[in-house]
């Protein structure tokens, strides 16, 4: 098809943004494939410029916990936006991909393993290389794997001394606790009433102290004020002075 029927064959499988930015486009360009395909390029295109993807594809490694497949599929992600951008560089972009992915892959022992393979043959491609990376995967990590959860089963069916004593000193710790918990509240128990007791409560009366006996000597006279009615030892005088 050509002109505009393949105009007309491409418009009716665009759907959502795509065809309302076609709807958007003078009469002439809805008419041409051709045109409407570079609209659509200069709207939802790759905004990045072959340089700044060739610098991303270089620094992509396989991040921590990433699968083999997650990495692997990143990197041929990045490799066709670069072929669209620089199609002259189709030849290399088996090369490029077989090299970064191995030089990029996390476990040491794979990469060895892979950069090996590529010296006994040197026409190894990409997809050989990953499917031996994947099978490595599967069973290696597989093995770990299961070896960690056949741990983690031994330590929870037979505890250790170890987590005994430990259990034991937390209930210890868990019965003070209560303990000391039933204290404070009598404590504060006890306080509080004492905080809340009467003020009207009649304290405890004191008696007032006797005054001195006062003597009466008739008419004997003092020998220091010369008056009569007492004695020196408890002249009223004396004490003033």
């Amino acid at each position: 098809m050509s002109g505009e029927a393949a105009a007309n064959f491409l418009l009716s499988y665009l759907d959502g943004a795509a065809r309302l930015e076609v709807r958007c486009r003078p009469n002439v360009v809805r008419r041409d494939a051709d045109s409407i395909l570079v609209a659509l390029q200069d709207v939802f295109g790759d905004k990045e410029t072959a340089n700044q993807l060739l610098r991303r594809f270089f620094y992509r490694k396989q991040l921590p916990g990433e699968p083999i497949t997650t990495y692997s599929h990143g990197l041929i992600d990045l490799a066709d936006r670069l072929q669209r951008l620089e199609p002259k560089g189709a030849a290399k972009r088996d090369v490029m991909l077989r090299d970064q992915f191995v030089e990029n892959v996390r476990d040491v022992h794979l990469r060895w393993d892979l950069k090996r393979r590529i010296e006994e043959d040197a026409a190894v491609g990409f997809l050989a290389l990953r499917k031996v990376a994947l099978r490595w995967f599967d069973e290696v990590e597989g093995a770990t794997t299961s070896r960690v959860k056949a741990q983690v089963s031994e330590a929870r069916a037979e505890p250790t001394d170890t987590q005994r004593e430990f259990a034991k000193l937390w209930d210890e710790v868990t019965e003070n606790k209560k303990l000391l918990t039933q204290v404070l509240a009598q404590q504060r128990e006890l306080l509080t009433m004492c905080a809340g007791a009467p003020s009207n409560v009649p304290a405890t009366p004191q008696r007032p102290s006797a005054p001195a006996p006062r003597r009466r000597y008739g008419d004997l006279e003092c020998y220091q004020y010369h008056q009569k009615g007492h004695i020196r030892r408890h002249c009223p005088m004396a004490s003033l002075n």
